[in-house]
């Protein structure tokens, strides 16, 4: 991935999350919990989901018989 259009979408990303005061409170102690702040708990949490749910995708590719461009099979 391109390392500098990762610092343009960050820099562009700075729309407020719409948490209810519950929900902030337990990514709250969860975030102290890890030893981290609220946002880089909910990044963490965003990418772990991200990882899976490509991985995911890449099962399912595999049983379906479609591989990803570049993809070598053997």
């Amino acid at each position: 991935m391109n390392q500098g259009a990762d610092i343009k979408h960050m820099s562009e990303a700075h729309e407020p999350l719409r948490l209810s005061a519950d929900l902030y409170a337990k990514l709250e102690t969860w975030s102290e919990e890890e030893f981290r702040t609220v946002n880089q708990q909910i990044v963490e949490m965003l990418h772990e989901a991200a990882m899976k749910r490509e991985s995911t995708q890449r099962q399912e590719q595999n049983r379906a018989g479609k591989h990803p461009p570049g993809l070598m099979t053997a």
